[in-house]
């Protein structure tokens, strides 16, 4: 009778700290709502709302050691919570843990390629938000699973990401972007998990049409060159990225045949050759490397 007593009493108490922790959260105080959410599960160890609230704190502060072991907590006790899975999913790719991972998803419903090392499926085109707290710069890439994807856009060098980098990104969309009348998501990315060989060069150019830009292109494809015009490139607040971004395939409708291009780039001998090759191939064309980003 004691025993059961003492069990109710340390129960409703963690049900007020759970509450507590609920409202430190929404006021902000992060540091808060984990001290009483971990106060919450040593009074009552099987909690999955509470764990799961835990590992969610965790996994905003990339501290992915601590958000694995408290989702997988939560998901043993409620292996059927889609968000659950969702995080625990996040936490083991971050940390390589293929097996766990591949348990989450097939736990979501999300089939991906069987195996025990990293998952190379292909979830098609989408878009990540680099820096998504700071000045937001959305970039394409091609998802490889449920929250890894490689960059397919030359990022700004202020952004620290390169061509072919491949990136950590949450599980929900936070907008998306529309292309040629398609929607595609928009994930804010975590991290870098994989650091691609290319570096960044930004060139000064000066193409008098359009075509002139798409020709620069098709030289570098030749030299496996990722080539991006930047001259239309801006940054945008975190709530306008958050909407529904339009992509106007046309870009600038008066062409300014001054551009700024960023050159994702291998080799740098490979750079020359193609930069040469389109200045020699057609008139007013001019080009000028002012960084090189490694």
């Amino acid at each position: 009778m004691l025993r059961r007593l003492v069990a109710q009493f340390a129960e409703r108490r963690a049900d007020a700290l759970h509450d507590r922790g609920m409202a430190c959260s929404e006021a902000g105080d992060k540091d808060g709502a984990l001290a009483n959410y971990l106060r919450a599960v040593e009074l009552d160890p099987e909690r999955p709302a509470t764990l799961y609230n835990i590992g969610l704190v965790y996994k905003y502060r990339q501290d992915w050691r601590n958000s694995l072991k408290y989702n997988l907590r939560s998901f043993e006790l409620q292996p059927d919570n889609e968000s659950t899975c969702w995080n625990l999913g996040i936490a083991a790719t971050a940390l390589g843990d293929w097996a766990t991972a591949r348990k989450a998803w097939a736990a979501a419903g999300i089939e991906v390629e069987a195996g025990e090392g990293p998952i190379l499926d292909n979830f098609g085109m989408s878009c990540v938000r680099l820096n998504p707290d700071d000045k937001a710069e959305v970039v394409w890439v091609r998802r490889m699973d449920p929250v890894r994807a490689r960059v397919l856009s030359v990022p700004l060098p202020s952004s620290g990401v390169f061509y072919g980098d491949v990136m950590l990104h949450d599980g929900a969309s936070t907008g998306t972007k529309v292309w040629e009348e398609k929607e595609y998501p928009i994930f804010n990315a975590f991290e870098r998990l994989e650091r691609s060989p290319y570096g960044t060069v930004s060139v000064e150019l000066v193409a008098p049409s359009r075509d002139d830009v798409l020709r620069l292109v098709e030289i570098g494809d030749a030299e496996e060159l990722a080539i991006e015009d930047w001259t239309t490139v801006s940054y945008i607040c975190k709530a306008c990225s958050e909407g529904v971004t339009h992509v106007d395939g046309e870009h600038d409708p008066v062409w300014n045949p001054d551009r700024s291009v960023g050159i994702g780039v291998h080799d740098e001998d490979a750079l020359h050759r193609v930069l040469e090759a389109w200045t020699a191939s057609g008139p007013g064309r001019y080009a000028e490397i002012t960084d090189l980003v490694r």
